[in-house]
């Protein structure tokens, strides 16, 4: 998995977040516009 990340930082891609924390982020927004109960 490290040498992914280091692999997608030497092309650029350098912001990254938790996927746990991506999840529940998402839910959160969902929940907010009443698209998931």
């Amino acid at each position: 998995m490290i040498d992914s990340m280091n692999k997608s930082k030497e092309y650029g891609f350098l912001g990254f977040r938790n996927s746990n924390n991506s999840f529940i982020s998402w839910i959160d927004k969902y929940k907010a516009f009443k698209i998931v109960p």
